[in-house]
C-alpha cells in the first residue's frame, strides 16, 4: 500500500524469506563461511541454530542459492515424521520414484542407488531440514545411518540441520553422541545489536529502491529497543510504522507513529521487562511499576517518567484503591492481553486477535489449563497466566518472576510486585500456560500397556532426566510406570503412573532450560 508512496520497487520489510534481502552482517558472513566449510566434499552434518526470527531460513536459502549446479538439493520443511515417512520425503525431495507402499528397505535402496549414480556422474547430494528440533530420535538415528553412505573420499549425502537452540540440547544426549561427532560445522545466530539494526534497516530500504532516510537515528534506536534486535520483529515493526506514516501523510517515521505501531504489535515497552538473553523476546512496563505490600499499594514511577518522586504511597480509602484497580483492570480484564504477552515469551509477536490457544499448534506450541497451588507453579517454573480478583473485579495477569516472598505480575503494561500471601488470597487457583510438545502429541496420555514411538520418547526423556541409560524399548513397561510415579511424586503431581499431559509438560520443561521460565526478580 505504501510502496508507491515512498517510491519503492518492492516492499522492504516483508517477513517472507527472500535471499535478495539478506543482510550480510559480520556474523552472517561468519555463519555462511562455517556452513560452506562444513559442506566441503568430506562433510557429513552441518548445524545452524538460532532463536525464532533471527534469519535462519533466509540464510539457509542463500546457502542453497550459492551451491554448485552439480549439487542436487532436497529440502524438508516438516520433519515430524517417522522413519519410513522421512525416507519417503527425502526421496520425494530428490524427485525419485518408488512403489506406493514401499517400506524402509525399498526406500533406502532407491535412495542409495540414486546417490551412487549421482556420484558416478560427478555430482553430489545435500539434504536441508528446517525446524530440525522437531525430529524424533528415530529420525535422527536414520539420518546418521544415511551419512554412512560414502566413498573412499567423501559422503554421498551431506545434511544441513536448521533449528531452534533446543536442537543443540537434543544433540548433547548420549544416545546421539555418534551423530553429534559427525557435525563438521556449527553456528548459532544471535539477535542484532543496535548498530546492526541500523545497518539492516538502511540495507533493506536500499534493496527495495528507497534511498530516503525514512527512519532517523533516534527512531532506529527505538526500533531496536522495541524489537530486541530480532530481524523478524524489526520487519514487522518497520512495515507497520511505514504504513502508519503513509496513512498520516508524513514523509518520515515519527516517534508517535512508531509507538503506535509498537503498541498495535504489543511490543511497546519491551526494554522494561526482565527478559532471557537466549531468546531476545520481551514485553514490558511503560511508565508505572506497582508495588503492593500486604494490603497497602504503592506506585513507583520510572526515573524517566518522574525523577523527583521515588514512591507515592496511597494506602488510602477503599474508594481510592478501587479506582486504582479499575485503572489496572481496564488494561487486563481480557485474557487475550496476558496470552499475547505469554506467547511473546516464546518468541512470537502476535496481534491480540490471534492470541488464542487454538492457533498455537501452527507454531508447534500448545496451551494447558488447570488448577493448582502457587508453590507448585513456582516449582514447575513456567510463566503462566492467572486470573485474580480484588474488590469484586477480575483481571488476568502474567506471573513472570519470583524472588523470596514476592512475585511479579504483569497486568497489561504495568508491573505489579505482590507478596505470595496476597496472590494466594486473590488468585482463583486457575492457570494457563504454554508448552512445547516434543511432537504433534499435545493431547496424548500414555499409560502402562501402551507402546510405540511416543512411549519410547517418554522413556528416553525420563532416562535423560535421571541420568540413566537411554532405553530402546517402546513398551510402557512396569519399570517405566514406576519411574513415572517417582517423577510425579517429586514434582507434586498425582502419582498414578499415567503420563498425563501435565506430567509430560513438566518433564519437558525441566529438560529444556532454554525455554521461558520464572525469572528471579531484580
Amino acid at each position: 500500500m505504501y510502496q508507491s508512496y515512498f517510491n519503492m520497487r518492492e516492499m522492504p520489510f516483508s517477513i517472507a524469506p527472500n535471499p535478495d534481502f539478506l543482510f550480510i552482517s559480520p556474523r552472517h558472513q561468519e555463519a555462511l563461511a562455517h556452513l560452506k566449510y562444513g559442506l566441503s566434499d568430506t562433510g557429513g552434518f552441518v548445524l545452524l541454530t538460532g532463536e525464532v526470527g533471527t534469519g535462519k531460513t533466509t540464510l539457509a536459502r542463500t546457502l542453497l542459492r550459492d551451491l554448485d549446479s552439480k549439487i542436487a538439493v532436497a529440502t524438508l520443511l516438516n520433519p515430524q515424521l517417522n522413519g519410513t515417512e522421512l525416507l519417503a520425503a527425502v526421496c520425494d525431495g530428490f524427485g525419485l520414484h518408488y512403489p506406493k507402499k514401499a517400506g524402509l528397505k525399498i526406500l533406502t535402496d532407491v535412495l542409495v542407488a540414486y546417490l551412487q549414480s549421482l556420484h558416478d556422474q560427478g555430482g553430489s547430494a545435500m539434504l536441508l531440514i528446517d525446524e530440525a528440533q522437531q525430529l524424533s530420535m528415530e529420525a535422527l538415528e536414520l539420518l546418521r545411518l544415511l551419512t554412512n553412505l560414502e566413498t573412499d573420499t567423501q559422503k554421498l549425502l551431506r545434511i544441513v540441520l536448521v533449528g531452534q537452540p533446543e536442537l543443540q540440547l537434543m544433540l548433547r544426549q548420549k544416545a546421539l553422541r555418534q551423530l553429534s561427532q559427525r557435525i563438521t560445522a556449527r553456528y548459532q545466530l544471535l539477535a542484532f545489536n543496535v548498530d546492526e539494526t541500523s545497518d539492516y534497516i538502511v540495507y533493506r530500504l536500499k534493496v527495495a529502491g528507497c534511498d530516503r532516510a525514512l527512519f532517523s537515528a533516534s527512531i532506529i534506536r527505538k526500533v531496536h529497543q522495541y524489537s530486541g534486535g530480532i530481524p523478524r520483529l524489526i520487519n514487522l515493526l518497520c512495515d507497520r510504522a511505514l504504513l502508519e506514516t503513509y496513512m498520516a501523510g508524513e514523509k518520515q517515521v515519527s516517534l508517535a507513529l512508531l509507538k503506535q505501531s509498537a503498541s498495535e504489535l504489543e511490543l511497546l515497552g519491551n526494554d522494561k521487562i526482565p527478559q532471557k538473553r537466549y531468546r531476545g523476546t520481551f514485553f514490558g512496563t511503560v511508565l508505572v511499576v506497582l508495588m503492593l505490600a500486604s494490603f497497602g499499594i504503592a506506585w513507583k514511577l520510572t526515573p524517566r517518567a518522574v525523577s523527583d518522586q521515588a514512591q507515592l504511597d496511597f494506602n488510602q480509602t477503599r474508594q481510592q484503591n478501587k479506582q486504582r484497580w479499575q485503572d489496572l483492570i481496564s488494561q487486563s480484564s481480557q485474557p487475550k492481553i496476558a496470552m499475547a504477552q505469554l506467547i511473546r515469551l516464546w518468541g512470537y509477536a502476535v496481534p491480540l486477535s490471534q492470541a488464542r490457544c487454538e492457533l498455537l499448534p501452527a507454531i508447534h506450541l500448545a496451551c494447558f489449563k488447570g488448577h493448582t497451588s502457587l508453590s507448585q507453579l513456582i516449582k514447575w517454573d513456567y510463566p503462566v497466566q492467572l486470573r485474580i480478583q480484588e474488590q469484586g473485579m477480575r483481571a488476568y495477569a502474567l506471573l513472570r518472576s519470583v524472588s523470596g516472598n514476592s512475585v511479579q505480575l504483569y497486568l497489561g503494561k504495568h508491573s505489579l510486585s505482590v507478596t505470595k500471601h496476597w496472590l494466594q488470597s486473590h488468585w482463583t487457583g486457575e492457570y494457563q500456560l504454554i508448552w512445547k510438545p516434543d511432537q504433534d502429541d499435545a493431547d496424548v496420555v500414555l499409560k502402562h500397556g501402551d507402546s510405540g514411538p511416543k512411549v519410547l520418547a517418554l522413556a528416553r526423556q525420563l532416562a535423560l532426566f535421571y541420568g540413566q541409560k537411554i532405553p530402546d524399548s517402546s513398551k510402557y513397561s512396569k519399570s517405566l510406570q514406576q519411574l513415572v510415579v517417582r517423577f510425579q511424586r517429586e514434582q507434586g503431581l498425582k502419582a498414578d503412573g499415567v503420563a498425563t499431559i501435565q506430567t509430560r509438560l513438566v518433564l519437558s520443561h525441566l529438560l529444556h532450560s532454554e525455554q521461558p521460565n520464572l525469572e528471579a526478580s531484580k
